[in-house]
């Protein structure tokens, strides 16, 4: 049966010839003027006998003959002028002039294709996300991108607009390309020749677009171009995929793409949220102060960090479980100083209803960690030693406060029946709390415990102000008691469009306080996402790297001294990250996450000691706080420490048996630090690494 074509597929192909190249219109009307002029040609032989140069010069010139003309011999040459008049003046001049017009109007709606971009080195934004311009003024700084190619359903000239407003040197703005399309459609994808492709972001659009299906359609178009592209490239191209909700992010941080679905690109998930989380708490910039200070917490140091993020938004909950990959410290594992453990605080509206669904996602990380729910009075109630602590209203039959809110311990308190309670995974084995406090941030309590918090001596005391709606962030980080302002390492602000009013009122003064704002900071501007930071990060390859040299009997170290160079030591690094595959029960993506959560580790570990000449010491404490972190970790992404049966079975060491485990999400190393067996070795290798690797690192890193 005859496939049949729509009248829109008709138009939209004859649309594209009609203004596909001035060349085939120029061919177009030649032949038509070579037919026409044949035909007169034929009847002024058959009148006069004329041969081919006399008819030329005698229908085309009148005033170049030497012969008398004849009556019956003006038809044709009439003819022949007025044709010749309407071509050259009417047809070509206009046709030119029309296609000019015609091809500047398709491109600056994104209609008009450029072939030749496939031709040269280029990458693909797909989706006119406000990180577009940035990401594509970052991709031209790359040599190997002589062009980038956007496709978005927005307006073209408005996102035109905001890339020149990005990309101050207008000539490398011109090879930013715009194609006007639909990612979730074949046809328009297969416009992008991305089988040619450096890289490829699939970023999707905004959520007057989108809506809540953002996660969902950039799926879709990964599942499309997996399905129809085919690359003629030996190593698969780079497809990084964003995504809004942490939730649909989470899962993907654990969840391979089969082979099948990868044949061409290779599979890399990202959250804009998780991104600017690590921008800030990863100090690769001077612009934001570390949780743990410029000066670190040494292991005799007797204080704890402590986050107080405002709002379980998106970017909130991102703060807050980046701030749990981060704040490891050598001093929890040191009882003489008491053990400081990592807070995390959670304030919100319905911190409730948001707890739950954290605890649901991260079921198992909340069956070990200490954790507390804080419905936060209205007003503020003294305690009988005139100190001040959160209080729950509800009241018994005698009127009196039922006391403080305690912490619930699934490890230490049999009433909460978690299928771990007990000492077989051993003692300190989880150095963060998790505190959920509900109610307004203007109730007089909740103030008073910021400040009170801020003003704490032990505790390094950091306020995240998660509020989408920039106002009313701005509003709660200028309401705080005037203490909070001197006593708070830094009060960051979220400001979703532009950190300019932030930045003015820090940097502003009044008549009695210099910068009384000063430890406001912006941060969350969707269009200043610095995501290649990440990418560019060596820090993680190194780290699998340096897995890689203690599975071989050798270390980083002796490795880089015995290559060739550093170029080939490099390359190296950089195969061995890309051949990172399913092994002993664990997914490659969640080895690929797990090694860079480590990285980011690295300068708060070595702010954790005197110098980069680590000591033996040194390393066993910072062994520590890598099995700490890794703990964590696993346990955010899922993973299972093992049952009360395996209580006599620990370290368990033989191959086979871990194997099996790690196949069914468990990890025997979900232990105490005291309990390991010989893995201690590796978080003992990471540890010695670290220097080494932060010395590299920094020879390649591109400051933001």
């Amino acid at each position: 049966m005859k496939k049949r074509i729509s009248w829109s597929r008709r138009y939209l192909t004859l649309d594209r010839f009609l203004s596909a190249g001035f060349v085939y219109m120029f061919g177009l009307t030649m032949i038509s003027a070579v037919l026409m002029f044949g035909l007169l040609y034929l009847l002024s032989r058959t009148i006069s006998n004329w041969s081919l140069g006399e008819a030329f010069l005698q229908l085309t010139n009148a005033g170049a003959r030497s012969t008398d003309i004849k009556s019956e011999d003006w038809g044709p040459i009439v003819v022949m002028n007025i044709f010749g008049l309407f071509i050259v003046n009417g047809v070509l001049v206009t046709l030119l002039v029309n296609w000019i017009s015609n091809r500047k109007e398709r491109h600056l709606k994104g209609l008009a294709r450029y072939d030749n971009i496939a031709k040269n080195g280029f990458s693909v934004i797909i989706g006119g996300h406000r990180m577009a311009p940035r990401l594509a003024r970052q991709l031209l700084e790359d040599p190997t991108n002589e062009y980038v190619l956007i496709q978005t359903q927005r307006n073209p000239d408005m996102l035109r607009r905001e890339i020149l407003a990005e990309v101050e040197d207008k000539r490398k703005a011109r090879n930013i390309i715009i194609y006007s399309g639909d990612r979730t459609s074949w046809h328009e994808l297969s416009e992008l020749n991305l089988g040619s492709a450096n890289k490829i972001f699939i970023l999707g659009e905004q959520f007057h677009i989108d809506g809540s299906s953002h996660d969902a359609l950039n799926m879709q178009c990964w599942q499309l171009i997996n399905t129809h592209v085919r690359s003629a490239g030996k190593t698969l191209i780079p497809c990084h995929i964003m995504f809004e909700y942490q939730s649909t992010f989470s899962a993907f941080q654990i969840t391979d793409i089969t082979a099948g679905q990868s044949a061409t690109f290779r599979f890399i998930p990202f959250s804009i949220y998780e991104t600017w989380a690590q921008q800030v708490l990863v100090p690769f910039n001077k612009r934001y102060i570390p949780l743990d200070g410029h000066d670190g917490l040494p292991y005799t140091s007797d204080k704890r960090v402590h986050l107080i993020v405002i709002g379980m938004s998106k970017m909130g909950v991102a703060m807050g479980l980046e701030a749990a990959h981060l704040a490891h410290y050598p001093n929890f594992n040191n009882p003489e100083v008491g053990n400081p453990r990592t807070l995390i605080t959670f304030v919100d509206r319905n911190a409730k209803r948001e707890m739950l669904f954290m605890m649901g996602r991260f079921r198992e990380l909340f069956k070990l960690a200490r954790w507390r729910y804080v419905d936060a009075p209205e007003d503020v109630i003294p305690t009988s030693d005139g100190s001040w602590k959160i209080y729950d209203t509800v009241r018994d039959t005698a009127g009196r406060t039922n006391g403080i809110y305690k912490w619930n311990d699934p490890m230490a308190d049999e009433t909460y029946k978690s299928p771990y309670f007990g000492a077989y995974l051993g003692d300190n084995l989880i150095d963060t709390d998790f505190e959920f406090i509900e109610g307004d941030v203007a109730r007089p309590s909740i103030q008073k415990y910021i400040a009170d918090a801020c003003a704490d001596p032990k505790s390094k005391t950091t306020i995240a102000v998660c509020l989408p709606i920039a106002s009313e962030a701005m509003s709660v980080s200028l309401y705080f008691t005037a203490s909070v302002y001197d006593d708070a390492q830094q009060i960051l602000v979220q400001q979703p469009e532009s950190g300019a009013l932030v930045d003015a009122v820090s940097r502003g003064a009044t008549a009695h306080d210099k910068r009384r704002f000063g430890a406001l900071k912006p941060f969350g501007m969707i269009d200043s996402c610095d995501y290649l930071a990440s990418v560019d990060n060596i820090l993680p390859r190194l780290v699998a790297y340096a897995y890689k040299c203690m599975a071989d009997g050798t270390t980083l170290a002796e490795r880089y001294g015995k290559a060739e160079s550093e170029d080939a030591f490099m390359a190296e690094v950089d195969r061995c990250w890309l051949d990172i595959s399913d092994s002993k029960g664990k997914s490659a993506i969640s080895k690929r996450w797990s090694n860079i959560y480590c990285a980011n580790t690295f300068a708060c570990k070595i702010r954790s000691v005197d110098n980069d000449a680590l000591s033996e010491e040194d390393i066993r404490h910072l062994a520590e706080v890598e099995h700490n972190r890794w703990v964590l970790e696993q346990l955010l992404l899922g993973v299972k420490p093992v049952d009360p049966g395996y209580a006599d079975k620990l370290p368990v060491e033989d191959d086979a048996l871990r194997t099996q485990l790690k196949s069914r999400n468990i990890h025997p190393d979900i232990i105490s630090n005291s309990k390991l067996g010989i893995t201690k070795e590796y978080d003992q290798g990471i540890a010695e690494a670290i220097p080494l690797a932060l010395k590299i690192a920094a020879k390649y890193f591109r400051q933001t």
